[in-house]
């Protein structure tokens, strides 16, 4: 069973490396519309609208491919999770990779808007009274965007294509190739690959850093939370970062807000480390980090 299940994760994460092609995705609002009768609706999360055919027990797509409407019931029960129809056959955009240990899936939280990436059970992005894309503006948003930028943590790609539309160049590092894999699933993602303005390097940020000497202009850290990546929340990091961020240039550190002690604990030592590596370091509460400045 175990094998089994292995199988159709890989071909999962198979299918999401593969470049770029033409998917029908799916979500409880999409199945429910098709359910009531609905003929034009989105078949990429929201970004634009397409005519089916709805027959007595299926539904034929622009590219004549066909879904029973028993599978469209089951889609509609599943309020979170987001399909793919490719060559006639259903997929969830979810799989396990057993080397790292970790479940990767595309999250839906309201009908029409950009989806989130859950890893192992965390969310990439605020998704309560909030969606992704705004999430996203709240962080780039938070300081001045310009000339060349990096972003650290690519995840689906909003924060270096939201950047790239105000600078001239955004480099974007990634250490996960999974989380690339699903990102290009995600039509919301596409421009990221496509983009000349955005490069994507597939590496350890803490490593790819070291050399880099006054680089770039902006600096964009989004890492997952702290039990996830401590080495991206460690003094050597910060120095790291305060190298390759040029004089008298900002730098947004997303840290989220924990309630607990603990949390408030962690988030004190952060701007302390901060500060030790030389930034000037103010808390901006909407985008929930803080806004670092290399005098």
């Amino acid at each position: 069973m175990r094998e089994a299940k292995e199988r159709v994760a890989m071909t999962v994460a198979n299918r999401c490396i593969r470049p770029i092609i033409m998917r029908w995705l799916l979500t409880s609002f999409t199945a429910k519309r098709i359910l009531q009768g609905e003929k034009k609706i989105s078949l990429d999360l929201g970004l634009s609208l397409e005519e089916i055919t709805i027959e007595k027990n299926r539904v034929i797509f622009p590219d004549n491919q066909k879904l029973s409407l028993e599978k469209l019931r089951k889609i509609a029960k599943d309020k979170r999770s987001v399909y793919f129809l490719e060559n006639g056959i259903l997929y969830k955009a979810q799989f396990f990779d057993s080397k790292s240990n970790r479940f990767y899936k595309l999250i839906i939280a309201r009908e029409n808007s950009p989806p989130t990436l859950e890893i192992s059970g965390i969310h990439m992005h605020r998704i309560k009274d909030i969606d992704p894309l705004q999430d996203t503006e709240r962080k780039v948003f938070s300081i001045p965007i310009g000339g060349v930028g990096l972003d650290i943590c690519t995840g689906l790609g909003y924060t270096a294509i939201m950047a790239s539309k105000r600078c001239s160049k955004v480099i974007t590092i990634e250490k996960d190739k999974n989380v690339l894999a699903i990102a290009r699933l995600n039509p919301w993602s596409a421009e990221l690959f496509k983009s000349k303005k955005i490069s994507i390097i597939l590496s350890d940020a803490f490593y790819f850093i070291s050399a880099l000497r006054k680089k770039f202009d902006f600096i964009i850290h989004d890492p997952p939370r702290y039990a996830m990546a401590p080495e991206l929340y460690s003094q050597d990091f910060y120095i790291k970062l305060f190298n390759a961020l040029k004089d008298g240039r900002y730098m947004f550190h997303y840290t989220g807000k924990p309630e607990m002690k603990k949390g408030k604990r962690i988030l004190a030592n952060i701007k302390t480390r901060l500060k030790k590596a030389g930034f000037t370091v103010k808390w901006k509460e909407e985008a929930l980090g803080y806004v670092c400045k290399k005098p």
